[in-house]
C-alpha cells in the first residue's frame, strides 16, 4: 500500500514499499502516461522481476500495474524513446543477453532476445581494454562516452576507475561522473577535460547514481549509500569553460531515506518529478 509522507521544506513524495530490492530505474519518455520501468536485485537467485509503475490521477499514490519474471538481476532498464515512430512500446533490459519487451496495458511480453552471437554488428568500437562500466548518449544520438576502469575520460588523482556518467542533455559540453566507492561527483566541461569545473561533495558515503535535469542545463541529481538524495545548482560553475570553480554551486537534500538509495532518476516529461529507489521501496518526489 502506497503512502504519502512529507521531508524537508515540506516537498510531498509518494513512496511505494518493495518485497525485493529495485535496482534498475527509468521514466517513460512520453507526455501521454507517466510510467516507470523497476527491475530488482536479488543477489545470489535466478529469478528475479521487471515491474511497471505509475501515478494515480491525483499523484497522492503510485501503483503496480505490471510485472513479470526476468532472468537474473537486469543491469540496466530502458524504454525506448519517444522519438521511435512505433506503435509497439519496448522496453529494453541487459544482463547475459540484451532483451527487448513490448509493454502494453495488460502484458509484458518478451519481444526479442539478442544473444552472445547475433548478426553482424553494425558497427564495433574497441575503446577500452577492461571491461565497461557504463556508456551514455548525448544530445547528439551519433555521439556517446563510455567509461571503464582505464581512465580515458578523465583521471582522478587517485586514478581511481570511474563507475558512472551522464550527458547533460541541455548542453552536450558537459559530463557528470564519479569514481568506484567515492563520495564526490565531478563535473567536466569536454572543451577541457583536464579537470573538473565542479566538485560536488555533499555525500558522506559513496555515490550510486547521477541524473541530469532534463528541463535545465544547470541541474544535476545525486543518490548515495549515505541514504541521502541531494539536487544541485551548478549554474555558477558552468558560466567560465576551463577554470575550477570550487563552491560556485548551491544544493540541498531532495530525500532522506531509511536505506541507501540505488538509482535516481529526473522524470523526462515532469520538471519537478524525480524517481528513486532504494533496498526497500520506490520514492517518487515532487520538488
Amino acid at each position: 500500500m502506497a503512502a504519502q509522507r512529507t521531508v524537508l521544506c515540506d516537498r510531498p513524495f509518494i513512496t511505494y514499499p518493495t518485497r525485493d530490492r529495485l535496482y534498475g530505474l527509468c521514466w517513460r519518455p512520453d507526455v501521454s502516461s507517466l510510467r516507470i520501468a523497476a527491475s530488482t536485485f536479488i543477489p545470489g537467485e535466478y529469478a528475479n522481476k521487471i515491474e511497471i509503475f505509475h501515478p494515480t490521477a491525483n499523484q497522492k499514490e503510485v501503483v503496480s500495474a505490471l510485472e513479470i519474471d526476468h532472468p537474473y538481476p537486469p543491469t540496466k532498464i530502458m524504454w525506448s524513446p519517444a522519438s521511435l515512430t512505433s506503435n509497439v512500446e519496448l522496453l529494453a533490459t541487459t544482463v547475459d543477453f540484451l532483451r527487448l519487451w513490448t509493454i502494453s496495458d495488460s502484458s509484458i511480453e518478451l519481444h526479442s532476445r539478442f544473444t552472445e552471437q547475433p548478426t553482424i554488428p553494425i558497427q564495433q568500437i574497441v575503446a577500452h581494454d577492461t571491461e565497461v562500466y557504463d556508456i551514455a548518449f548525448s544530445s547528439d544520438p551519433k555521439k556517446f562516452a563510455s567509461l571503464a576502469s582505464s581512465t580515458i575520460l578523465y583521471e582522478t588523482p587517485d586514478k581511481a576507475a570511474l563507475l558512472r556518467l551522464a550527458w547533460n542533455k541541455r548542453d552536450d559540453r558537459f559530463i557528470a561522473t564519479f569514481a568506484e566507492d567515492s563520495t564526490k561527483i565531478c563535473v567536466l566541461d569536454l572543451r577541457r577535460p583536464i579537470y573538473p569545473i565542479a566538485e560536488l561533495d555533499q555525500h558522506t558515503a559513496g555515490v550510486n547514481s547521477i541524473s541530469w535535469s532534463p528541463h535545465s542545463r544547470y541541474d544535476l541529481c545525486s543518490a548515495a549509500e549515505d541514504k541521502t538524495a541531494i539536487v544541485y545548482d551548478i549554474c555558477a560553475g558552468m558560466t567560465a569553460p576551463g577554470a575550477p570553480t570550487d563552491g560556485a554551486w548551491s544544493s540541498y537534500v531532495l530525500l532522506k531515506s531509511d536505506e541507501p538509495i540505488n538509482q535516481i532518476r529526473w522524470s523526462p516529461t515532469e520538471p519537478n518529478c524525480i524517481a528513486l529507489c532504494d533496498e526497500k521501496a520506490l520514492h517518487v518526489v515532487q520538488m
